[in-house]
Order: structure tokens, then sequence, then C-alpha cells
């Protein structure tokens, strides 16, 4: 999210709409959130996402023709 627009309650006013409209059928919920990102890993925490400690691996399509890391 553009820093400008972090601490204004968004994203948790959006797990509340998520937990609200879709919880009733929903198994569950799945995100990511990058090492490098211990605020939104906080945020996540205190909408009840624990750490499960899977990795996600993902292959990013450079457009080269190589594929690409991660």
């Amino acid at each position: 999210m553009d820093a400008r627009h972090r601490g204004l309650g968004i994203s948790s006013a959006f797990f509340h709409w998520l937990q609200q409209s879709q919880a009733p059928s929903a198994a569950g919920f799945s995100l990511q959130v990058a090492p490098a990102n211990p605020g939104a890993a906080r945020l996540y925490e205190r909408m009840g996402f624990r750490d499960t400690g899977n990795r996600h691996l993902i292959k990013i399509n450079t457009g080269n023709g190589h594929g690409g890391g991660a």
C-alpha cells in the first residue's frame, strides 16, 4: 500500500468486511506477506491470521523467455 494511505484503517476495514461477508461460506483464508514487510505481518496477526511456517514459492515471468526468479 502506498505510504500516504497507511495508518488510515483501510486494510483493517477490508479484513473486517471480508470476515463479515465471506466467513460464513469460507473454510478459511490464506495470504502471503514478504519477510521485508513486518508491519503487514503485524496487521495480519491482529486480524487473526497466524504464521504457519509454510513457504510460498512463485515464479515470475520476466518476459524475456527465461522465466525468472522470485
